[in-house]
C-alpha cells in the first residue's frame, strides 16, 4: 500500500496534464481576442483551430509586409487590410463563400508584396481579391490585364484587357472597341510606391460603374507591387 498512493497520484497528475493539453490545443487562438469577438465571422474563426491559424498567419504576413514598405506604401497596405476585412465580413455566410480559402489567399497576397520602390509601370500589382499586370508590348504600347472582385463571391467582377500608351506621365488604355464600352478607358498613374488606377467614362458621361465591371464593381484603387 505504501507504493500505490504515489502511483495513483502520478496517474492522476498525468491525466490532469493530458486534459489541460487537450483543452489548450482545442482552443483556437487567432490574432484577436476571442473574448471580445462580436462578428459572426470572428466567432467562426475562434471556434476553428485551422481558421485561427490562418488568421494568425495573416497577422504575421501583414507585419512582415509592413516592415518591407516605406511609410506611403504602408498607408496603402493599411487601406488594403481594411478592404480585405470588409470583404470578408460581407461575404461570410453567403452561399459558396469559402472562408478558409479566402484567408489562405490573403496570406499569399501579403507574402507576395514587393519590397522597395518599383520604377515604371511594368509588373504585377495587387489589391485584396484582385490584381493588375502590365507588360511592355513593343512600339511604345503596354498590355494591360486587370481583374478585381468582391471577395470570391462573384456578385461583381471587373475584367479589363487592353493596350495602353503613354499620356504624359500616365498610361491610358481604351476599352475594347464595342458599343457598350465605347469611349471608356483606364488610366494608370504612379503614386509613390503604388499604382493608381482610374476608370474614365466617355467625355460628357458619368456612369455608376464602368461596363467592364459588374454592378457596384470598381477598379479605382491603389495597387501595390508584387512578385509573380
Amino acid at each position: 500500500m505504501m507504493y500505490r498512493l504515489p502511483a495513483l497520484l502520478a496517474v492522476s497528475a498525468l491525466a490532469l496534464l493530458a486534459l489541460l493539453a487537450i483543452g489548450s490545443t482545442a482552443r483556437a487562438q487567432p490574432s484577436f481576442d476571442c473574448r471580445t469577438a462580436e462578428l459572426a465571422v470572428e466567432q467562426a474563426i475562434c471556434r476553428s483551430k485551422p481558421l485561427a491559424k490562418r488568421d494568425r498567419d495573416i497577422a504575421l504576413a501583414y507585419k512582415a509586409a509592413v516592415t518591407r514598405l516605406d511609410p506611403d506604401a504602408r498607408t496603402v497596405l493599411r487601406d488594403h487590410q481594411r478592404r480585405f476585412l470588409a470583404l470578408r465580413d460581407e461575404a461570410y455566410g453567403a452561399d459558396g463563400f469559402d472562408l478558409a480559402a479566402y484567408l489562405a489567399g490573403r496570406v499569399k497576397e501579403l507574402e507576395a508584396i514587393e519590397a522597395g520602390t518599383r520604377t515604371g509601370f511594368e509588373g504585377l500589382w495587387i489589391v485584396p481579391a484582385g490584381g493588375l499586370e502590365v507588360r511592355a508590348n513593343g512600339g511604345g504600347t503596354f498590355e494591360i490585364a486587370l481583374a478585381t472582385q468582391d471577395g470570391a463571391l462573384g456578385r461583381w467582377v471587373c475584367d479589363f484587357q487592353g493596350l495602353a500608351r503613354a499620356d504624359g506621365a500616365a498610361l491610358v488604355a481604351p476599352a475594347r472597341p464595342d458599343e457598350e464600352m465605347s469611349g471608356w478607358r483606364l488610366r494608370l498613374e504612379r503614386s509613390g510606391a503604388a499604382l493608381k488606377v482610374s476608370a474614365e467614362p466617355p467625355p460628357g458621361e458619368a456612369g455608376p460603374e464602368p461596363p467592364f465591371c459588374g454592378r457596384n464593381g470598381t477598379v479605382d484603387l491603389l495597387y501595390l507591387p508584387a512578385r509573380r
